[in-house]
């Protein structure tokens, strides 16, 4: 049964996006106050609230690229159980060096952008296309992956990785 628990509501989504707009570093519109009414210098006017308006219109202006990231990091650890167990780099490449099979752990949670950029528990992983398509059809990583050392770090970072039940690989 599902409760709907492992997706987001607006307002969690809403809070993510609050979130990495503020990381976004540069000079960001701020409320101005132009004119303060003696009578009641505390009166938010209507002209403030149309300032408020236009400013959070702004802020919420993200193209489909930024907007698209943010909410495929954010899908991809929602609620996310992580993996407890650490392993080597050395102890992958090994695994798949010989041939062995490397399966990400079931706890990983993977986004494809646009069916390019790959994203596995909260961290855009840094591959070609071809390779985080396989990743997501087969959750298992090739030999291919030998080529690309950093990407397993990150996926290795990530705990993104099942550890090895049985005899691993030795050299």
């Amino acid at each position: 049964w599902s409760v709907g628990l492992r997706t987001p509501s607006g307002p969690e989504v809403l809070f993510q996006l609050a979130e990495t707009l503020n990381e976004r570093r540069g000079a960001e519109p701020r409320l101005t106050v132009s004119t303060i009414n003696p009578d009641c210098p505390d009166q938010v006017d209507s002209a403030l609230i149309e300032q408020t308006r236009t400013l959070l219109q702004h802020s919420l202006a993200l193209d489909d690229a930024a907007l698209g990231a943010m909410l495929s990091s954010f899908l991809t650890r929602w609620r996310l159980w992580p993996n407890e167990d650490y392993i080597e780099l050395d102890t992958v490449t090994r695994q798949l060096r010989a041939g062995h099979p490397v399966r990400l752990a079931p706890t990983a949670r993977i986004a494809l952008l646009k069916g390019e950029q790959l994203f596995v528990n909260g961290e855009r992983i840094e591959c070609p296309s071809e390779l985080a398509l396989s990743l997501s059809r087969e959750r298992s990583l090739s030999a291919e992956w030998l080529d690309h050392e950093q990407a397993l770090d990150q996926l290795l970072e990530a705990a993104a990785i099942m550890p090895f039940r049985g005899p691993s690989v030795v050299r």
